[in-house]
């Protein structure tokens, strides 16, 4: 963990849109969406060198069952032996999520079900995006307030986590159920801009870069299923058996690098040969 001159850089894992089922369904109907968690939890166990944190960005489960998160609560004892945030997301639910993974939820109100971690070199600040019943996000006043406070109350670099990606796409059909009130994250973070290191966000199921407030905005691929690549005015709402995928995060004393980490294995590697 970088925690000053000559320290190792920081390094924050990042899966998003697992979309667990209660054991023996599918997502979709097509998509194996626990086995595919599994193998990226299992890739996470394997990094080297080990990451300093693990951070999931939303849609945990994919209809808020019970089962669904104690498959997750599971997949996480087995697996990870660093800090966890767990971010809610639209297909997730808040009391379910509670009931089952309550001990690593906040209990405090205004931070919704997300509990910070600010022991970090770099404070990871999550955000609950969702509005229950709906697809699309917004920011309520108590998550805009309390981003406002931990901003304003410490120096540090932080990064802001959320679900809901706060910058357009091009994918027509999820820009349509993105953040609807980016603009007032915008305002939240403009006056601390300088030391906002990233904003990270999921839903979109594709690796995409952006800008707010001059700030890095990261979404991440899902350790799943991707949504299709379409950038047409009128693009079907469809998946595609792409790749799963994480993102990895290294922070290294002044600015972070984001890098797509595919799940699975491919041959390889093969030396350079001039």
């Amino acid at each position: 963990m970088s925690g000053g001159p000559g320290a190792p850089p920081l390094l924050v894992a990042q899966f998003s849109d697992l979309h667990l089922r209660a054991p023996g369904l599918t997502a979709n109907r097509i998509v194996e969406t626990n086995m595919l968690a599994a193998r990226a939890f299992a890739a996470f166990a394997a990094l080297a060198p080990a990451p300093d944190a693990l951070v999931i960005t939303g849609d945990l489960a994919d209809r808020g069952e019970a089962e669904a998160y104690r498959l997750l609560a599971g997949l996480i004892e087995r697996h990870v032996r660093v800090p966890v945030i767990l971010i809610p997301g639209n297909h997730d639910d808040r009391a379910a999520m509670r009931a089952t993974l309550g001990d690593r939820l906040a209990a405090d109100d205004e931070a919704g079900v997300n509990r910070p971690a600010e022991h970090l070199p770099v404070r990871l600040l999550p955000l609950d995006s969702t509005i229950g019943g709906e697809s699309h996000g917004r920011l309520g006043d108590g998550q805009l307030r309390f981003l406002r406070d931990r901003l304003a109350a410490d120096p540090r670099p932080a990064a802001i986590l959320l679900h809901h990606p706060p910058i357009a796409t091009g994918i027509a059909h999820m820009d349509a159920i993105g953040l609807e009130n980016a603009a007032a994250l915008e305002a939240a973070i403009a006056p601390h801009a300088a030391r906002v290191a990233g904003l990270w966000c999921g839903h979109v199921h594709r690796m995409i870069h952006g800008r707010l407030a001059g700030a890095p905005v990261v979404i991440a691929p899902s350790v799943a299923h991707q949504v299709q690549f379409d950038l047409t005015p009128d693009g079907p709402s469809a998946l595609v058996l792409e790749p799963p995928a994480f993102v990895m995060h290294r922070w290294d004393g002044a600015s972070f690098t984001s890098q797509m980490v595919f799940v699975d294995s491919y041959p390889g590697p093969f030396p350079f040969l001039s």
